[in-house]
């Protein structure tokens, strides 16, 4: 192995061990992201810390500041506004797109993870992979590549307010299950409009939620 591609595989490696911090609060909102400290408890140079970090920014889950460094990026109402508008937009395309293509065996799939997340015994991260799980097997065949990936990162991103999902409590997730159920009866019933309409509905449903459950109080000036 080449040592530039060597250097690539140890970035992308330091890239999911801090988003994986990030997205599940190890690594809370605001959190300075210290080069040495990061490359010294990862056990690797300051050359991949960096690389890593660059990426973390391109993806929304960094926030750097010339001469001052880089630290986890603060929760805003403004980012999940942002990140709706965008899925909205985007999940759409993929959905039309992947209907008419996806086989019955992906259907399957999807109603397992309904199931699993029915069980009512899941943490809020745990709650928030499977969505994710969900909507992706939605789009799986959709043939997108570049916007599936976007798409994942926007739901990555939202992983972040985990603390605001709990926060809504027991309606909050009835109606996600609600939701999920009639998309995916839509879906494999081929019904392309209906689906959708369900799928607009509940992004819109959601974002208003968090959007609600995001006080300004939650969020601080920077002070890095």
């Amino acid at each position: 192995m080449s040592a530039h591609k060597q250097s690539m595989n140890t970035a992308a490696s330091v890239y999911a061990r801090i988003r994986d911090a990030i997205v599940d609060g190890r690594l809370p909102s605001g959190t300075p992201l210290k080069q040495d400290q990061l490359a010294s408890e990862f056990g690797v140079s300051k050359i991949p810390v960096r690389e890593a970090l660059v990426l973390l920014e391109a993806d929304g889950f960094v926030e750097s500041f010339p001469g001052r460094g880089a630290i986890v990026a603060k929760l805003s109402r403004e980012e999940v506004e942002e990140i709706y508008l965008m899925r909205r937009a985007l999940e759409p395309i993929l959905l039309n797109r992947s209907i008419g293509r996806t086989p019955a065996v992906t259907w399957g799939r999807a109603d397992g993870v309904l199931a699993a997340l029915a069980t009512g015994k899941l943490s809020s991260s745990e709650w928030h992979e499977l969505d994710q799980e969900f909507h992706s097997l939605l789009y799986q065949h959709a043939g997108l590549p570049r916007i599936q990936k976007l798409v994942s990162n926007l739901h990555s991103n939202l992983a972040r307010y985990y603390a605001l999902y709990q926060a809504l409590g027991s309606p909050f997730y009835d109606l996600g299950e609600h939701e999920h159920r009639e998309l995916l009866n839509a879906c494999k019933a081929g019904n392309v409009v209906e689906a959708d309409d369900i799928l607009a509905h509940h992004l819109e449903r959601t974002s208003n939620d968090v959007l609600e459950a995001l006080q300004p109080t939650t969020v601080t000036e920077d002070d890095a």
